[in-house]
């Protein structure tokens, strides 16, 4: 009985499980002018949002990191899948990356003006959006990556709606880093630079990203 035991033991012990690493540990060409150490190569970008100057700025970045890139602006409406699979086109494969590009909106608020709740607040749009990418990243990849971008603008209920904001991806990273999706993402104050808020997004996305996995880089002045 206790050699029984002992080979067992030595079974477990001799027993290799093999794990994805923490860290993206691949060696990647040098590139100066990439903010992700030029780990996003050939990634397959989707970029949704509701304003026009950020997003084409996000896509410009994300093409001098050598990505294919898709812009979805999608105002404040509900997502589907159908739109996801429909920006794709013709785009070989799904996409790696998702990332949300989020304005604040006074017709967006926690309340209405008159203080009665707002059915369409933007905590409601973002919770909807980030469901909807979740559900697509896990159905389809194995690795990949979720993302919020959130720049403030004068609203009354800001505080209240950036910090929920915050709270909601943080929960959701939990959850998501069990089947290979990373979620992080990037608050601004609205007097930072664009340029200043794309680099932390590249930053972000790319194998820098995998550690901060669930936080966000607060940029203030």
């Amino acid at each position: 009985m206790k050699q029984k035991v002992i080979r067992i033991i030595k079974r477990l012990i001799g027993h290799r499980i093999l794990v994805h690493p923490i860290v993206d540990a691949n060696v990647y060409d040098a590139n100066e002018n990439s903010f992700s150490g030029n780990s996003l190569q050939d990634s397959n970008v989707l970029i949704v949002g509701c304003d026009e100057t950020l997003m084409r700025s996000a896509e410009c970045y994300y093409k001098n990191e050598g990505c294919y890139v898709v812009k979805l602006w999608q105002g404040y409406r509900e997502l589907t899948t159908e739109d996801i699979n429909e920006a794709r086109g013709d785009l070989l494969g799904h996409f790696d990356h998702v990332v949300n590009i989020i304005i604040p909106d006074v017709d967006h608020d926690l309340l209405h003006t008159d203080h009665t709740y707002n059915h369409r607040d933007l905590e409601r749009v973002v919770y909807q959006w980030l469901q909807v990418e979740s559900d697509y990243l896990d159905k389809n990849l194995q690795r990949s990556s979720l993302h919020v971008v959130f720049v403030k603008r004068s609203m009354e209920y800001l505080d209240v709606v950036s910090h929920s904001i915050v709270s909601m991806l943080r929960g959701l990273a939990k959850r998501l880093l069990a089947h290979g999706i990373v979620a992080n993402g990037v608050v601004a104050d609205e007097d930072i630079p664009m340029d200043a808020v794309m680099q932390s997004l590249m930053f972000v996305t790319g194998k820098y990203g995998e550690v901060i996995a669930g936080e966000f880089i607060n940029l203030k002045k």
